[in-house]
């Protein structure tokens, strides 16, 4: 893959990059979320070359002037494909959102193709997809951080306005 224009050069992990791994759902949540996301930039949009996938991609891209990057190895496979056999599939679309000097990105992909970045991010059994629900319409948001990939948001529909933190803070007593 080309990083094309936008990017910067080469960076090593733990860069700060913030990957967003969305699934496409209905044309109502995509207007909503396009809404979401309004503020956020994303220096490179990713896309399955499903169709949801593909429509989901290419107005995220075009509403901050950029074009959506088709990305083969984000498709959703053979129904029998083994689910190591998916990540080593996926994973360098994956890597090259992350290397290639993007501050944000968002990769759009079928929720069998998430489960399967988002097990090899967080470093969990490859045998089998991970018991983590991500519904249509929904995204996770990974960031490479420099004690490796950390899950900042599962499952959400829009971004925080904050940067919060990675984990839930304790509560203090007064």
């Amino acid at each position: 893959m080309d990083p094309g224009p936008r990017s910067r050069a080469p960076t090593a992990p733990g860069g700060g990059t913030e990957l967003w791994l969305l699934v496409p759902g209905s044309r109502e949540q995509l207007e909503a979320r396009l809404q979401a996301f309004a503020r956020t930039e994303f220096a490179l949009v990713l896309a399955a070359p499903g169709a949801p996938e593909r429509e989901w991609a290419e107005a995220f891209a075009r509403a901050r002037g950029l074009a959506a990057r088709p990305a083969p190895e984000l498709a959703a496979g053979a129904h029998d494909e083994p689910f190591a056999a998916r990540v080593a599939r996926a994973w360098p679309a994956f890597e090259f959102a992350r290397a290639h000097g993007h501050p944000r990105a968002l990769l759009v992909q079928p929720q069998t193709v998430l489960l399967a970045l988002f097990a090899r991010a967080l470093d969990l059994a490859l045998e089998q997809p991970p018991r983590v629900r991500v519904e249509p319409g929904h995204g996770v948001l990974l960031r490479d951080d420099p004690l490796g990939l950390v899950l900042r948001r599962s499952n959400v529909r829009a971004p925080l306005e904050s940067s919060g933190t990675a984990l839930p803070t304790p509560k203090r007593r007064p």
